[in-house]
C-alpha cells in the first residue's frame, strides 16, 4: 500500500495561511497533522463521521432558517 498524502490549506484563528495534512498511515488509521505539529488519529469510522459532519455543517448553511425552528 501506497503512503497517501494531501495537503488542505486554511487559515488559522488570526487569520494567517496554514494547512492541514491527511496521510493514510494504515488500513484502518488516518493520520491528521494541525498547525502547530500536534497529531489526530482517527479510525476508518471516526474519519467516515468528520466527513457527515462537514458535509452537513456545509449544506446547512444554504438550508433556509425559519424562525424559531430548532
Amino acid at each position: 500500500m501506497g503512503w497517501q498524502h494531501r495537503t488542505v490549506a486554511c487559515r488559522d484563528g488570526d487569520g494567517l495561511r496554514t494547512a492541514l495534512h491527511l496521510r493514510r498511515r494504515t488500513h484502518e488509521i488516518v493520520e491528521i497533522e494541525l498547525p502547530g505539529g500536534r497529531l489526530a488519529q482517527l479510525t476508518n469510522l471516526e474519519a467516515g463521521r468528520l466527513r457527515a459532519a462537514l458535509r452537513e455543517v456545509l449544506l446547512d448553511e444554504h438550508r433556509p432558517h425559519r424562525t424559531g425552528a430548532a
